[in-house]
Formats: structure tokens, sequence, C-alpha cells
């Protein structure tokens, strides 16, 4: 059965009475004076509805944690903020900055820390449309690279998988260049939004065209879209085509010059609620590079935990349950520039807007560098790694550390042919190619960040594989690097191929990470 969207109401007059309200919206209404009345019955009707399940012996349905999305229309009479602070998670609120009843400190300071969204609701159907549209469980992306597109001209330099270079000539009128050869389906009560990387010169002008047909319809030529220069500045909606509908998108271009096409992204828009997930950011880069990045300021208590997400073939954030759980402040970062991840490096614009991030929550926490730690796995330790040397946080913890990205090109050579080509692209364009000078290069940008840094007050927490196929060197080179620094050092290592070896080290993981933030921190046992 499809998962509803819970929405809690609460202001004077009920709109579910007044506006027709989406039958996937599990609609609550309440008073400002009734919040404890409300929230009491979802609880006990929560608390009957498991004892019902276990005792027919069925799986019981989750307990009521609050709702997906709380309106507040109306302030007048609120005087226990009490269960809005246990039960309406960041990012949930929405209000309007003209509330009835006015903003007394209380509210707004509570509004302000619980990052609610301030959102015109003077047309309630709008406003409960705009909620459905963004607020729905999971997540979802992908990309399509430039070789996956069919282009109009054999004059195309390609750039691995990573860009497909035209020479264009057409100062008159705008022509096709290039048609994507697979189609963009539109899931229903989902809207995709599209961001497509391309480097240009100033004296060519690219639009992208979209062409929508319905579903058991073979006819692109009934609902076109075309989206401006200027509108493809942010990500761009296919919003006019409607569910069930499939989109091919094209590029076409004006002018004299050159233009370097990439990878076109497509992902289910939020509708201004946020990237990926509710609350997830977004930055692009003048080259159109993005990383996302979401924070929630948990507890608001030492430590900030921050996790990058590893490899994934879909778009989007990993760890949110793993890192909400342990209840403190935290941070998931995301990079999906390239199929799977670009591990986190880049120009000087990409990764200095990174640390912006990863400091501005610091800052608004209150928190020192040492109040940090930072995590992931696979590809996600190098971003860890890497930017440890940066922030010089508390601990630093893994699984399968890879940072010799130069070693893993070599190794995909021989060890691993046709299995992980992304690292080709990744070499490419932070060194310009894939020379045996250049692929030590890369290695050492990394180990040269990571020498400087003063880790004698670093704590650094990995598991490994002893036979690993991507990179075998990072961990034996860590040691040598954090022994002569002081660093504090606890490995476990496991037989296997890089791919292997997830059941014996990520509990591990688990387990060190509550050891770090129970003991370092001083946070005890959640449930005491």
């Amino acid at each position: 059965m499809k998962k509803k969207v819970s929405i809690l109401q609460i202001g004077l007059q009920n709109w579910q009475e007044q506006f027709e309200i989406n039958p996937e919206i599990d609609w609550e209404f309440c008073k400002p004076n009734e919040l404890d009345k409300t929230f009491n019955e979802r609880i006990e009707k929560s608390n009957l509805a498991i004892k019902a399940a276990k005792k027919a012996k069925k799986f019981p349905p989750r307990k009521f944690s609050g709702f997906d999305a709380v309106i507040l229309q109306d302030v007048t009479g609120i005087k226990d903020l009490r269960y809005l602070e246990k039960y309406a998670d960041y990012y949930t609120l929405i209000y309007d900055p003209k509330l009835t009843g006015g903003l007394n400190n209380e509210i707004e300071s509570f509004l302000k820390k619980r990052l609610a969204w301030p959102k015109d609701l003077s047309n309630p159907q709008l406003a409960v449309d705009s909620v459905r549209r963004g607020f729905f469980p999971k997540q979802s992306g992908a990309s399509f690279e430039p070789t996956k597109a069919t282009f109009t001209t054999d004059n195309v330099k390609y750039e691995g998988t990573r860009y497909a270079e035209v020479v264009v000539d057409s100062p008159d009128e705008f022509t096709t260049i290039a048609v994507w050869n697979s189609s963009i389906y539109s899931d229903p009560g989902k809207t995709i939004e599209l961001w497509l990387e391309y480097i240009k010169d100033e004296s060519v002008e690219v639009r992208m065209v979209a062409r929508a047909s319905e579903m058991g319809s073979i006819d692109y030529n009934k609902n076109i879209h075309i989206f401006t220069e200027e509108q493809m500045q942010v990500p761009v909606l296919l919003e006019k085509f409607g569910d069930n509908t499939f989109s091919n998108v094209g590029i076409e271009v004006k002018g004299k010059g050159k233009i370097k096409v990439g990878h076109l992204h497509f992902r289910w828009s939020r509708f201004g609620f946020g990237n990926m997930i509710i609350g997830g950011q977004r930055y692009a880069t003048k080259k159109r590079e993005e990383f996302f990045y979401y924070f929630n300021p948990g507890d608001m208590k030492p430590p900030l935990n921050i996790y990058f997400s590893g490899y994934r073939s879909l778009e989007g954030f990993e760890g949110f349950f793993m890192m909400k759980k342990m209840g403190t402040p935290f941070m998931l970062i995301a990079d999906p520039r390239f199929e799977g991840g670009g591990f986190y490096l880049g120009d000087e614009e990409y990764e200095s807007k990174l640390l912006e991030v990863i400091n501005n929550a610091k800052d608004y926490l209150g928190f020192t560098n040492k109040q940090i730690n930072m995590a992931g796995f696979s590809m996600g330790t190098f971003g860890s790694l890497y930017y440890s040397s940066k922030i010089l946080p508390h601990a630093v913890l893994g699984v399968k550390p890879i940072v010799n990205l130069g070693n893993i090109a070599r190794n995909g050579h021989i060890d691993r042919p046709n299995n992980f080509n992304t690292i080709f692209d990744v070499v490419k364009l932070n060194e310009g190619g894939l020379s045996e000078k250049l692929l030590e290069h890369i290695n050492q940008h990394f180990w040269n960040a990571f020498k400087a840094a003063d880790y004698s007050d670093t704590k650094f927490i990995f598991g490994h594989m002893f036979e690993d196929d991507y990179d075998n060197e990072t961990y034996n080179q860590m040691l040598e690097v954090l022994n002569q620094k002081g660093a504090l050092i606890i490995g476990k290592g496991a037989h296997g191929l890089h791919t292997d070896g997830s059941q014996e080290l990520i509990p591990w993981f688990l387990k060190q990470f509550n050891y770090i933030n129970e003991n370092d921190f001083n946070r005890g046992d959640k449930d005491e």
C-alpha cells in the first residue's frame, strides 16, 4: 500500500471542509489551543494499532513519531510548544509570515530553530497541493552521460564519458546538436527537474528542448517545452507534461564557437522544500558542477557528525537514518557529478564552497572543529579524509578507505577491466589525462594535503580489506603518516576484495562511532 503524506493543519477553519484535498494525503486538523488533544489522540491511535497488529501476529505499523508536514496557519491560543518540539522535526513546519495571531518571540524563535519554511498561504488550495508535491517519502535521481546521446555531427570530441565537445557554426538560428537516446519517465505524483552540465564559449547560446509523449503513444511533438539559457541557470521542471509521460531531451545551439556537453541530470523535484530530501540543499559552481548537502541540528549538542556518501548509481544522500538515529547534529554530503560520484575532488570554487557549508553548520551550532566527526564508506572515505586535512576534526571514521585515485585507475586496467570506469573520468577532469605521471600526481595531491595537516589531536578509526582490489595501499600509508604525527589509530581488517566484508566491517564501524559519541562527548545511552 502506498504511504500517504500526513499533514497537520493548525488553524481556525479546516481547509479539508473548504477545498479539495488529494486522497494521497492523510489530513489532520486542529485548532491552536487543541494541540495536546490532537497529538494525544494520534499517539493513542498509533499504540492501539501496534497492539492490535501484535495480537493478530501481524507486522506492526510504525510508532507515531510526528507528521510529515505541519501547516501553521494560525497561532492564536498556542501556549505550549512541547508537542511541536517533540513531534515536528526539522524542515517539516510551514508557516505564513503574515500569521494570524502574530509571531511572538517564543514562536518566532521556535520556527527559526526548527528551520521552518516561510510560505504564502493566502491561497490554501495551492499551498496544500505544493506541500503534497514536495513532501513525499524516498528520493530519486539519475543522469545520462553525453555518450548516451546521438549527435547530429560526426565532429564530436569525447572526454571519456564526462564531456562531448562540439564545434558550433550556426550564427543565425538554433540547430539541434544532440538528443539523448533514452526517455525520462515522470512518475505519478512526481515532477521531474532537469539540470544539464555544460561548458561553452560566450559566443554560443544554448537551450534545452523536451518533448513528451503519453503512456502508449509515440507522438513526441504534441507536448514540447523549450528551456532557455536564462531559465537553465536553475534546475528546470517538466511541469506541464503530467504523470505517466516519457520525455526525450535534446540540445539546441546558436552562434559560433565550442560547447562541451556533460551529464543530463533528472530528479524528483521537491518544489522549493529541498533537494533530493526535505531540507536538502544544493550548490552548483560556475562550471555547473554540483554537490548536495543536508544539515540537521539534532539536539544542538556536540558532536556534529558529517557523513560523505559513497558510490551511488542513483543520485542522492546516503546514511540519513543511520546518522539520525545517533541523535546528534549531523550533515550529509553527496557528489552527483559522475556515474556513482566524483570523490568530492574539484576546482578551487567547488572545494572551498564545500568547506564553507561545513563551517557554516559548525558556526550555527556554536561548535569548535574538535567537536566534529567526519565519516564515510569507500568513495566517501576520500571525502572525509581529504577535508579532514582542512577541518582537523575530533575523529575520522570509515570503512574501506581509498584515496590513491591514480592507483584505482591503474588497477582498473589490470585487476578490474570494465569495472568502475568512473575513475578514469575523475582523474581526467582533475589532471587532464591518464599518463603514469598524472596518475601519480593525483595520488600525491591527496597525500600532500594529508601530510601537511596537524593530526596530533585527531582519532582515526577505519575498517579495511586486506586484498582491496581498488587501492590496497591506502591503509598502510595512513598508518605510516599518522604514526609520525602521533595520532590515535584504531583499525580492523577483513579478508576479501573491496566489495566484500561489509557484513563484518559496518557493524564494527557503527559500534566505534557510538563509542566516540558516548565516551568522548558524554552523550551516554539515549534510551536512559
